[in-house]
C-alpha cells in the first residue's frame, strides 16, 4: 500500500504501523514510524493506520484535520459477511471489514464500539492461547 501510495504522488504520507509490518514498510519512500513513535507532525495530507484499534483512535485526535484512512483491527470468522463479527460501527449503521472494507475513514468509525468489543473477549484468548500453546508442546513430546 505504501509503494502505490507514493506511485500516486502522495509525498506527505504518514504511516504509523506496529512491528509486525515494519518489512513491508522499508524502502516504501514514504515516511513510516513505529507505534511507539506517535509525536504529532506538521504537513501531511494523509494518515494512514493499520492494526491497533486504540493506536487509530489516538492518530484521530492527533491529526483531525488530515485524511485519515485505516484497516481496523477486528475479528473475522467467515470472511463472507454471514457471521457478522467484523461488524464496525460507522456513524449511524454498521459495516462488515470482511465485505465492505478491509478500508474506512477513521472520522467516521465508532473507536469507543470497536475497542470495548475487542476488549470482550481479551481473558478468553489468553486463555485459549495458553491451552494451544500446551498442545504444542504435547505434541512435540509425543514426536508429532
Amino acid at each position: 500500500m505504501a509503494k502505490a501510495l507514493k506511485d500516486l504522488g502522495n509525498s506527505t504520507t504518514l504511516i504509523y504501523f506496529d512491528e509486525e509490518l515494519s518489512d513491508f514498510v522499508k524502502g516504501s519512500g514514504i515516511e513510516a514510524l513505529l507505534e511507539k513513535d506517535i509525536t504529532p507532525r506538521q504537513g501531511y495530507n494523509l494518515v494512514v493506520s493499520v492494526g491497533d484499534n486504540k493506536l487509530s483512535k489516538k492518530l484521530l485526535e492527533i491529526y483531525p484535520e488530515s485524511n485519515h484512512i485505516t484497516a481496523p483491527k477486528v475479528h473475522m470468522l467467515c470472511s463472507t459477511g454471514l457471521c457478522l463479527t467484523c461488524r464496525i460501527k460507522i456513524e449511524d449503521k454498521y459495516l462488515l471489514a470482511c465485505t465492505d472494507g478491509a478500508w474506512f475513514d477513521a472520522k467516521l468509525i465508532n473507536w469507543d464500539d470497536i475497542i470495548s468489543r475487542e476488549e470482550f473477549y481479551k481473558e478468553e484468548e489468553v486463555l485459549a492461547l495458553e491451552e494451544y500453546k500446551k498442545q504444542l508442546s504435547r505434541k512435540r513430546l509425543r514426536g508429532g
